[in-house]
């Protein structure tokens, strides 16, 4: 089972739309092993794949900074987490 396999089946994933949990499961899945450099697009994308008017919830959040965190080393993590808290993302 996939990492991002793992994260979904997490109870707190349990109420999402079907919809919503579709747009996370391609996502973890095409961020696979990709550089901080790769991710940070892939996240903006993944915000406008949302259905209409929704907006990641915190605990989506959370799920997306583990995924892109399971393969980045720690430089690459403060990269994305600065990266995130200059354009108002996730972090």
């Amino acid at each position: 089972m996939n990492n991002y396999e793992d994260i979904l089946n997490d109870p707190a994933f349990d109420t999402i739309e079907k919809d919503r949990k579709k747009v996370l499961a391609d996502f973890f899945g095409r961020i696979g092993n990709k550089s901080v450099n790769e991710i940070i697009p892939e996240i903006m994308i993944l915000s406008k794949n949302m259905p209409k008017g929704h907006e990641l919830t915190t605990t989506e959040k959370k799920a997306v900074l583990a995924a892109a965190y399971s393969h980045l080393s720690e430089n690459e993590r403060k990269k994305l987490d600065a990266v995130m808290k200059i354009i108002g993302g996730i972090g």
